[in-house]
């Protein structure tokens, strides 16, 4: 399943994309997650692109969110940093892959600046 794509922008639009349109500021992404909840957040900054990651679905959609993770452009140190990672609450629906994820093998990491 490819994830659907939502692209938010200040003005509305008709829907109908046009070659002379400019990249949307904030792309927002609905991941599989069966009848969880796993979204993608982001928005381009300079050059490279700001990532938040709002819960991650059960532990069955992990590979679908990995695969998708890992197509994020890796950074000088030759990682892939989410910039914030909110988990809303602690049900297997929205928090399953969170595990997966900080147990990852290095390849795709959340940056963790603070947990409140």
């Amino acid at each position: 399943m490819v994830p659907t794509r939502h692209s938010l922008v200040a003005a509305a639009t008709s829907g109908v994309s046009s070659p002379s349109m400019s990249p949307p500021a904030i792309t927002l992404e609905v991941l599989p997650a069966g009848f969880g909840d796993c979204l993608l957040v982001s928005c381009p900054v300079g050059r490279s692109t700001w990532c938040m990651l709002v819960d991650t679905g059960p532990d069955e959609a992990y590979p679908a969110l990995r695969r998708r993770l890992l197509q994020i452009p890796q950074d000088a140190d030759g990682k892939r940093h989410i910039d914030l990672f909110v988990v809303r609450h602690i049900d297997h629906d929205h928090i399953g892959g969170a595990r997966l994820l900080l147990g990852d093998d290095g390849h795709v990491q959340p940056t963790v600046t603070s947990m409140t």
